[in-house]
């Protein structure tokens, strides 16, 4: 009887210890990233369509330029569901008359904003994501004619309908959304 419970011992106490080992080595082998950071380029932001609009009732004598969204971030993530952080970008947008190349306006659009993303799908090289941000606008103006600069903050938003992310730590992502981000964004990002 005692050899019997000696040995129920002895392989109850090695099966914990095998189970623990590989609990352990699980935990080690797949860290959780929390921190990400990106950068990316969008197209088609609010700032732009408005001066597209805008000059869809000039006199057709301007050559027009808009740059960006230009963006860099940084995302926490809160738990497997979810993540907060801040995205900050740049627009331009100039126009100057075709015949002399006189400008006749500057814009620069700096932005601030705060966001929220939530996961459908988290695999773990491919995510699914939809967000908002709301945050601030530094408007910088420069009127070519009449020699005159402008500035304003103002409230933006933008809310991200659908974010795909293909990668773990470094990894690819585009997003379609509506607001000051732009129509369909593109960029890298990395976790750690």
């Amino acid at each position: 009887m005692r050899k019997l419970l000696f040995l129920t011992f002895t392989v109850s106490l090695l099966s914990c210890s095998q189970v623990m080992a590989q609990v352990d080595t699980t935990i080690t082998t797949t860290p959780r990233l929390k921190h990400e950071v990106y950068a990316g380029y969008g197209v088609l932001s609010f700032p732009l369509l408005l001066e597209g609009i805008v000059n869809l009732f000039g006199t057709g004598g301007e050559t027009n330029r808009g740059v960006g969204p230009v963006q860099v971030g940084y995302n926490y993530l809160l738990n497997e569901k979810w993540s907060v952080g801040v995205l900050n970008s740049y627009t331009s947008y100039t126009s100057r008359y075709t015949s002399s190349g006189q400008l006749i306006y500057r814009n620069h659009y700096y932005c601030v904003m705060p966001r929220i993303d939530g996961y459908w799908v988290r695999e773990e090289k491919l995510l699914l994501y939809s967000g908002v941000a709301v945050g601030a606008m530094i408007f910088r103006g420069y009127d070519g004619e009449l020699d005159e600069k402008s500035k304003g903050i103002y409230a933006v938003g933008h809310l991200n309908v659908m974010g795909l992310r293909v990668g773990k730590e470094l990894a690819f992502f585009a997003d379609f959304g509506f607001g000051f981000n732009g129509l369909i964004n593109t960029g890298v990002s990395a976790r750690f």
